[in-house]
């Protein structure tokens, strides 16, 4: 693809997932998820009632947030799980049986799921002209298989995830530890998420040219996108110009 323009310095593409490469809805409240969770962890011996082990999931994730110092902190659910198990005797649990239990939850969790429109299309396009990334508010244990399963996960050079660095988007250094992994620049780099105070946020503040899809036409806390797209397709006409 030729580059015209004053998007000639542009060298990596950083895409956010949920929302914006693949359509999800998930429901964490549901009590049916945590019947369903509770008889399954009986099998391994751990005795606990399904309004406990909600209490339990989001009183854990609240401990492990307020525990992090960072802006925009983050937790990792393995944690979580591994002291779940650890809190009804199992001391030593293993890091495949943590990631199968967690697997696991999720999979209860979700109610849809699949790529958004044209999501292959685009990155067909684009793969071979520039180096792609992720850079998502996403667990690693639930967003590599989900990757593997859309066949999306062959597109990118690097995966960086709120869960790998202990940080949610806008904080900055999700950003630059995508672009540092890939040796680009803000200036040499484009994002495309669908959240104005996550997405349009973070990239803007760090310097990088940025899209925001779905979205409406304009600014969030004195930023402004780029670019404005309804579909995935319109990347290719902004990279164009």
């Amino acid at each position: 693809m030729p580059l015209l323009g004053t998007q000639a310095k542009i060298k990596a593409i950083f895409f956010d997932i949920y929302g914006t490469l693949i359509d999800i809805k998930t429901d964490e409240y549901d009590p049916l998820l945590y019947n369903t969770f509770s008889q399954f962890l009986s099998y391994m011996g751990v005795y606990i009632g399904h309004e406990e082990l909600k209490d339990f999931w989001f009183g854990k994730i609240a401990e492990l947030l307020k525990r992090n110092p960072e802006e925009y902190p983050e937790v990792d659910v393995l944690e979580v799980f591994r002291e779940l198990l650890y809190a009804h005797g199992i001391k030593r649990p293993g890091k495949m049986t943590i990631e199968f239990i967690a697997r696991l939850f999720r999979s209860l969790s979700r109610k849809s799921f699949g790529t958004s429109a044209h999501a292959h299309t685009i990155l067909e396009s684009i793969s071979g002209d520039y180096s792609l990334g992720i850079i998502s508010d996403a667990q690693r244990p639930f967003t590599l298989p989900e990757l593997r399963m859309l066949n999306l996960d062959r597109f990118f050079d690097t995966v960086v995830l709120s869960s790998d660095i202990g940080v949610k988007k806008p904080n900055p250094k999700i950003f630059k530890k995508a672009m540092d992994s890939l040796g680009v620049s803000p200036e040499e780099s484009l994002y495309i998420g669908d959240n104005p105070a996550k997405d349009l946020v973070g990239a803007k503040g760090i310097g990088m040219k940025m899209l925001l899809f779905r979205s409406e036409e304009k600014p969030y806390n004195g930023f402004t996108a780029d670019g404005y797209i309804n579909s995935l397709l319109e990347v290719e006409t902004y990279l164009m110009r």
